[in-house]
């Protein structure tokens, strides 16, 4: 399967920005946008709860750790001892992560699509939330997931509901609004990626504003839709045990780039 193909469907196709661009941009309004109100209230509760109930033990990767919003709300949680890792496309968002989080996770640019700089089975949770709608090469995003991860290691991902309709991301910034490029993607699509890339125990559900801790925080009820339609999904799948270890490792060139990165983030 590839998302370009059947599976893509590109939720707005005028007038938008790349990620790397568009979150470069945005970096210093992020935290204030009102989703991000939103998600703090009510899909970080949730995941915290998932991770409390399967700690994990050898490491954590956030891909899209942004500006490390949820790291620092989990880092209570975690051991001192667990390494921590978080990827993202935008060097403007990494930054803010870097200030947020000091040297508590070590900090690498990095698009998941194009591959990771990590060997293979180097952690044993894997968080990717709301990436999967910014990803055009969703099933090959998936794959290098699976790669770094270890055998039983976990996926939690979100994504916005195949249900709640939206164009495109709209971020607000005191010059203008910035559209980013986006991708929907079914629970079907998920399940499917997920399969090919070698995931099992998949488990999709899809949270309501009735099933939410505060759907009032940011002020976002206007923009929901009638009937208690689901705004979001939290999606867990497990890492096949039979997935074979010899997978593809970094190449030199990627190794030093992401150990420059490491060095000049943090």
């Amino acid at each position: 399967m590839t998302i370009s193909g059947a599976h893509a469907r590109r939720a707005h196709a005028a007038s938008t920005r790349r990620s790397e661009e568009a979150y470069d941009i945005v970096a210093d309004h992020y935290d204030e946008w009102s989703w991000q109100t939103f998600w703090r209230e009510n899909e970080f509760p949730i995941l915290l709860s998932l991770i409390k109930s399967s700690p994990p033990t050898r490491g954590v990767l956030d891909l899209g750790i942004g500006t490390g919003a949820f790291l620092s709300y989990a880092l209570p949680h975690l051991s001192r001892s667990m390494h921590l890792v978080g990827v993202d496309i935008s060097t403007h968002m990494l930054e803010r992560a870097q200030v947020r989080l000091v040297s508590r996770a070590a900090l690498v640019r990095g698009d998941v699509q194009a591959g990771l700089p990590f060997e293979s089975s180097s952690f044993d949770l894997v968080l990717m939330m709301r990436v999967a709608n910014h990803l055009r090469h969703f099933d090959k995003a998936l794959r290098e997931v699976n790669r770094v991860l270890s055998p039983g290691g976990k996926l939690i991902a979100t994504d916005l509901a195949e249900e709640f309709e939206y164009d495109c991301t709209r971020i607000p910034t005191p010059r203008a609004t910035v559209e980013i490029e986006t991708y929907k993607h079914t629970e079907l699509d998920w399940r499917d990626a997920l399969s090919s890339a070698s995931f099992g125990s998949i488990d999709f559900r899809r949270y309501r504003p009735s099933d939410m801790c505060d759907a009032s925080a940011g002020q976002l009820a206007h923009k929901f839709p009638k009937g208690n339609v689901p705004i979001f999904s939290v999606v867990q799948a497990i890492k096949d045990d039979r997935t074979q270890k010899s997978k593809p490792r970094r190449t030199a060139s990627s190794k030093n780039e992401s150990l420059d990165m490491i060095e000049r983030v943090n």
